[in-house]
């Protein structure tokens, strides 16, 4: 998880350098092209990979890719202009979110404790963007939205069939995202740019690529509550590549929330492990 961590936030920060030569649709696209090739290329050296789905679980991808879309061009144009820690702070409260609407939608159970733990964590996050600040513009508000539609997809994919493959899920996530990108870039235009910036957006598609790939290892080897709080490691690199590539570093209002919403995260996942072990004791008992 760490290393998938690594990746994305990698990921990111080359992203927003392509940004400076190359618009924001075309990145997105030339990336999402090599990403696509990569992921359906190491799955067709799997079993089981490509299958029919049910009606049920066609339509639940479906708007899960539709949210993925929606919160990977909203990310991605906020870091064009805001500091990339900044942007990782506030995203980092997606999973105080899943667990806010998985008791809300899907009736899931959560004790006061957590509930506390959310309130706590979205304080912190109120924290870092400051409303009453100058600093609280467009680009803020649109990482607020990468966190809804994050949480959303995530929340769809708990109700996925345990027998669909994570990889199909992948490609048909990554598919309208690269979709969407290319036909607005119909319509954009294309800007033709040195041979060293489509490196960089290689480079991107193949960090994101082993993104994915470490991100299944992960949950499919590891106990979730146990693996999902090293997500959190994700602040460590956007502090490192935001200082190395663009000189940036967060003030200590940014570092007090994110420690907030960090500390309730890993409450709230701690929380989870005990009650599904509790819960598994009673059933075997």
């Amino acid at each position: 998880m760490c290393a998938c961590m690594f990746a994305f936030t990698f990921n990111d920060a080359l992203m927003k350098v392509s940004f400076g030569s190359i618009p924001i649709f075309q990145s997105i696209f030339v990336r999402g092209l090599f990403c696509l090739g990569l992921i359906i290329l190491f799955a067709c050296t799997q079993d089981n990979v490509f299958k029919k789905l049910s009606r049920r679980d066609s339509t639940i991808i479906g708007f899960r890719s539709g949210f993925e879309a929606i919160a990977a061009m909203t990310f991605l144009f906020a870091i064009q202009k805001m500091p990339l820690a900044n942007a990782l702070s506030i995203l980092q409260s997606v999973p105080l979110a899943v667990c806010m609407a998985g008791a809300i939608f899907l009736s899931e159970r959560v004790g006061w404790r957590r509930w506390i733990a959310i309130v706590l964590g979205f304080g912190g996050v109120l924290v870092i963007i400051d409303p009453s600040s100058s600093d609280f513009n467009l680009y803020t508000f649109l990482v607020l939205i990468t966190v809804i539609f994050a949480s959303a997809r995530d929340v769809l994919t708990r109700s996925l069939s345990a027998d669909v493959p994570s990889l199909l899920v992948a490609i048909l996530t990554a598919i309208p995202t690269c979709a969407v990108a290319g036909f607005l870039t119909l319509f954009l235009g294309w800007k033709e740019a040195p041979t060293s910036d489509y490196v960089i957006l290689i480079e991107a598609s193949l960090l994101i690529s082993f993104g994915y790939l470490f991100s299944v290892m992960a949950m499919r080897q590891g106990e979730i509550s146990f693996v999902s709080p090293f997500r959190f490691t994700a602040m460590i690199w956007a502090i490192g590549f935001g200082f190395l590539f663009f000189g940036e570093l967060p003030n200590l209002q940014i570092y007090f929330g994110t420690l907030l919403v960090i500390s309730t995260g890993i409450y709230t996942f701690r929380r989870e492990y005990l009650k599904n072990k509790t819960s598994l004791g009673n059933h075997e008992s």
